[in-house]
C-alpha cells in the first residue's frame, strides 16, 4: 500500500506544471544601464511583458485577446492595486461566471420586455 501511495505521489509530482524561467538578458546589460532605464523600471517591465507573452503562448491564446478592451483595462486596473492577486480557476468558473451571467440578463431585460 505504501508503495502504491509513493507511486501516486511521484506521478502527481511529475505531472505538475513546471516553472521554466524566462530568458533574462537584463543581467548581461546591468552594468550598462542608463539612469532613465532604472527610473522607468525597464528591466521589470520587460520581465512582466515576457510573463504576459508566455501566458498567451503556453495556453494557445489568440493574439486577438490583446486587442480586447477588457483585457487591457484589467491590467491597467490591477497595476494600481497594491498586492492584487489574479483570479483563480474556481473563482472564474463559478462565482464570477454566475455574476456576469446575472449582469447580462439584467442588461437584456429591457430588450426581452419589448
Amino acid at each position: 500500500m505504501k508503495k502504491l501511495v509513493r507511486e501516486c505521489e511521484y506521478r502527481l509530482k511529475s505531472a505538475a506544471p513546471r516553472q521554466v524561467s524566462l530568458p533574462n538578458t537584463a543581467k548581461e546589460e546591468k552594468e550598462n544601464q542608463w539612469p532613465l532605464d532604472i527610473a522607468f523600471q525597464k528591466e521589470a517591465r520587460e520581465q512582466c511583458d515576457a510573463e504576459v507573452a508566455r501566458m498567451f503562448y503556453t495556453d494557445g491564446l489568440s493574439f486577438h485577446h490583446a486587442r480586447n478592451p477588457h483585457y487591457r483595462n484589467s491590467y491597467v486596473l490591477a497595476s494600481t492595486l497594491l498586492g492584487y492577486v489574479p483570479l483563480g480557476y474556481n473563482a472564474l468558473r463559478t462565482t464570477l461566471l454566475q455574476q456576469e451571467k446575472s449582469h447580462i440578463e439584467r442588461c437584456l431585460q429591457p430588450i426581452k420586455g419589448t
